[in-house]
């Protein structure tokens, strides 16, 4: 099985405060596209996904140049950032896995500063 670098950007829908934040634009961009390039541009990873449950995110997020090869599922999508990652990541990691036979040793989700 080949091994490979992976981000993980998760990106919800249903955000309680501003729903779809992710694609709002900030100074003529998409939110989400400002982390799809960093993470594409720093060099790190072999592959870049976002993980979300929204149609309008993963088409916005694929034309940034991410890969967004499923939806997350309801159960998947919940409110918590604990959850967001270890289950939207799981299940990214575990589809990879299953569907393309490759194998992620350092998955790395890219959250805002202030969360670490």
């Amino acid at each position: 099985m080949e091994e490979k670098c992976l981000a993980v950007i998760t990106a919800r829908g249903g955000s309680k405060r501003i729903p779809r934040k992710n694609i709002k634009e900030f100074c003529g961009r998409p939110i989400i596209e400002y982390s799809v390039k960093a993470a594409l541009e720093s060099g790190i990873f072999d592959e870049v996904m976002v993980s979300t449950d929204d149609a309008k995110i993963a088409l916005i997020a694929k034309e940034a140049g991410a890969k967004v090869p499923f939806f997350r599922s309801e159960e998947n999508s919940g409110f918590t950032l604990a959850f967001s990652f270890s289950a939207s990541g799981k299940s990214s990691l575990t589809w990879l896995r299953k569907s393309c036979s490759m194998f992620f040793p350092c998955p790395m989700p890219l959250m805002p500063a202030q969360i670490l």
